[in-house]
């Protein structure tokens, strides 16, 4: 059998290099990779689409194919169709015994090959927060209400689900057999992610060794709630005067980064904030080692990878009660939940891992559940169950 990972987003390929154009760092790409290096039992493949490309592309490496077609982008009803793609699945599907391993299960023409690919086995993997829309978003967009009827329609089709939090499951077992749904979520590099000596990180950095460092790792947007951070600093420096934030990663409007200085100017607190932008992966344990407590008051969250990459590096984590934050928790019992768009639990938080930083910093033993090994372990297994349900026993009728 022949297992084929189709990603369901589209890549604009800016400076797109023929010869590396499959070398991507992105979540899905893991699956892929990881797979690879838990079994060598089946032929593996990663396709998706390019639209920076007239032609299909390829390669091989480690023992995967690589595969990039041409795509179309129209705003309705999808974006990034790629006809090239569908017809080369059909005609693997037809040749050989296939699996077809589809990443997102929501708003992807890709969640609608079931209804074209018949009697072949398909998997799904959750990536984002939800598995359906909400009535809300279905209201304001109408237009979308029959590729949802469709989509569900596929949806039904698919062999087996993996999703990443419990919500997500009790709310498709609604609709879908409990015994097609596992849980499964993206894993961490434990070799990446280790503890290393704070004041040693704190050096290797150029920051005070005498200061206290609150970390956020996420996009600056609404959604992950940096400004009740923002708005939480203030009662933590009424008792820990030497405390400061470190907000990593990407902001995409600059809109927004001006509405967050005028509010730190109204604080008092620009002088404590450092907005560092994108910080690449291999650098990034540097600065869950020298921080303190790692903080993320997202308002919604389809998992948090970031909250296991500090707690491998037992980091003390606070994070938001949402999505899949609170299977994380309920794993990670030294962790600390908070409510949605509550500074003033944030700040108790963290003044609770200052008083106990030792007690707090605990994780990365019970975080070890999530290794890539586990994981992948797990869902080749069902892909075994699939195996011998599709094609071995069919080979004996």
């Amino acid at each position: 059998m022949k297992i084929i990972h189709v990603i369901s987003g589209g890549f604009k390929g800016e400076g797109l290099k023929k010869e590396s154009f499959y070398k991507m760092d992105l979540t899905e790409w893991r699956y892929v990779r990881e797979m690879r290096k838990c079994t060598d039992k089946y032929p593996l493949e990663c396709w998706w689409t390019h639209s920076k490309t007239s032609e299909p592309l390829s390669a091989k490496e480690d023992g995967i194919l690589y595969r990039a077609f041409p795509a179309y982008s129209f705003k309705f009803p999808y974006r990034y169709i790629s006809v090239p793609l569908y017809k080369a699945l059909e005609r693997e599907c037809r040749r050989n015994h296939t699996l077809i391993y589809l990443h997102g299960i929501r708003g992807k023409w890709t969640t609608l090959l079931p209804l074209f690919l018949r009697n072949t086995p398909m998997v799904i993997q959750q990536h984002m927060e939800g598995i359906q829309y909400s009535k809300k978003k279905l209201l304001k967009r109408p237009w979308f209400l029959p590729f949802y009827f469709l989509e569900w329609k596929a949806l039904r089709r698919i062999s087996h689900f993996f999703l990443l939090y419990e919500e997500a499951k009790q709310e498709l077992s609604r609709w879908i057999d409990p015994a097609r749904i596992s849980l499964m979520s993206c894993g961490v590099d434990f070799e990446l992610f280790r503890p290393i000596d704070k004041l040693e990180a704190k050096k290797a950095l150029g920051l005070d060794p005498a200061s206290r460092y609150i970390l956020f790792v996420g996009r600056i947007n609404e959604r992950k709630g940096i400004k009740h951070l923002l708005e939480a600093l203030p009662g933590v420096l009424k008792d820990y005067p030497n405390t400061r934030i470190l907000a990593v990663g990407p902001a995409r409007r600059e809109a927004l980064l001006e509405e967050l200085y005028a509010l730190m100017d109204t604080l008092d607190i620009r002088d404590r904030v450092s907005f560092l932008g994108f910080i690449p992966n291999d650098i990034l344990p540097l600065y869950y080692n020298a921080s303190d407590v790692f903080v993320l008051p997202t308002l919604t969250e389809g998992f948090g990878v970031v909250f296991l990459e500090a707690a491998a590096c037992n980091c003390p984590i606070v994070g938001t009660a949402v999505g899949g934050v609170v299977d994380i928790m309920k794993n990670l019992p030294r962790g600390i939940p908070i409510p949605p768009k509550a500074p003033d639990a944030i700040s108790h938080a963290i003044k609770k891992v200052f008083e106990r930083p030792e007690f707090y910093g605990e994780l990365r033993d019970n975080a070890m559940c999530y290794s890539w090994q586990q994981l992948m372990e797990k869902a080749v297994h069902v892909l075994e169950e699939l195996e011998d349900k599709y094609f071995v026993k069919r080979a004996y009728l």
